[in-house]
């Protein structure tokens, strides 16, 4: 379990803003594409996405499984214990990766919210390849802390991203996460995804249920390839010729391997690029919430 943090935490907390984390490199080559793609649920139905004689195809969400990297070194700089939890992330896609290469990632802490009993760190990255920005993102991570009082400081929260409606979606799809993805998942971006401590109760049953989980959960990113993949093949019929230059999510309930999710879409009024997602368990509750997609 995560240790709480005494709140003399506060005051380091102040002098932690406008932080510098780092430099990280994450490199991918065409392998990490295509078992990205196959973690997102692409089969032999979907040649173009796993298979490099049909030209192959990258994912938009698999630049998030990319940068993500980083998150391994969410401490670097800040002198925290591990993040209870990862609660949720905005990315602005500027240009499309490509089958290889090394993102070269800078981090920032942009804002600090004191919630009583949690904190929640507000990170901007800025992710170069080759020298170019491709990728814009922040992220919100949540830590233990013990009873104190309420705080904001610097820029937090969610730019993008609201309650989806309540209104029946423009699309609707249901699909299954592979129930070896977090297998699989494990075997790209060795940057990443390494089983380091703490981490084995993603694949490991007798650490999930020592940890209290019904079964292993599957990492966030496995939800966001397989949300992305839906995605993608709506929006090639809905809008050809666009590629989905934005998206964003809060974490909201734990995914398992072979769980099935429903996917819902709907299209902003005011702008025909921005598109409300919804995306539920068996059970009707949400895997993500303020879920949203923008097209260029």
């Amino acid at each position: 379990m995560n240790e709480r943090i005494d709140m003399g935490i506060r005051n380091k907390g102040h002098a932690l803003l406008g932080r510098e984390l780092g430099l990280i490199e994450s490199p991918w080559t065409l392998k990490d594409v295509i078992l990205a793609n196959l973690v997102g649920g692409c089969g032999a139905e979907d040649l173009e996405y796993v298979f490099e004689g049909r030209g192959l195809r990258v994912l938009p969400t698999f630049a998030v499984s990319v940068a993500g990297a980083w998150i391994r070194a969410t401490n670097r700089g800040i002198d925290l214990p591990t993040p209870s939890l990862y609660l949720g992330m905005e990315y602005d896609l500027l240009r499309p990766i490509g089958l290889g290469g090394t993102m070269t990632s800078t981090m920032r802490i942009i804002g600090l919210d004191f919630k009583e009993t949690f904190l929640h760190v507000w990170v901007e990255q800025i992710s170069r390849v080759d020298g170019e920005t491709v990728m814009e993102s922040r992220h919100c991570f949540q830590f233990a802390v013990t009873q104190g009082e309420r705080e904001t400081l610097g820029d937090v929260g969610y730019r993008h991203g609201s309650a989806h409606p309540t209104t029946k979606p423009d699309y609707e799809v249901t699909f299954q996460i592979d129930p070896r993805a977090h297998l699989i998942y494990r075997l790209s971006l060795s940057l990443q995804n390494n089983l380091i401590a703490g981490e084995a109760f993603h694949v490991d049953p007798a650490t999930a249920a020592a940890r209290g989980y019904p079964s292993t959960p599957i990492h966030g990113p496995v939800t966001q390839l397989n949300l992305g993949r839906v995605a993608v093949k709506f929006f090639e019929k809905e809008a050809p010729g666009k590629i989905v230059s934005g998206f964003g999510a809060r974490f909201r309930t734990l995914v398992y391997p072979g769980d099935v999710l429903t996917a819902g879409f709907w299209k902003s009024p005011e702008d025909s690029n921005m598109w409300s997602c919804s995306l539920v368990n068996e059970a009707g509750k949400p895997a993500l919430d303020n879920i949203w997609f923008r097209l260029a």
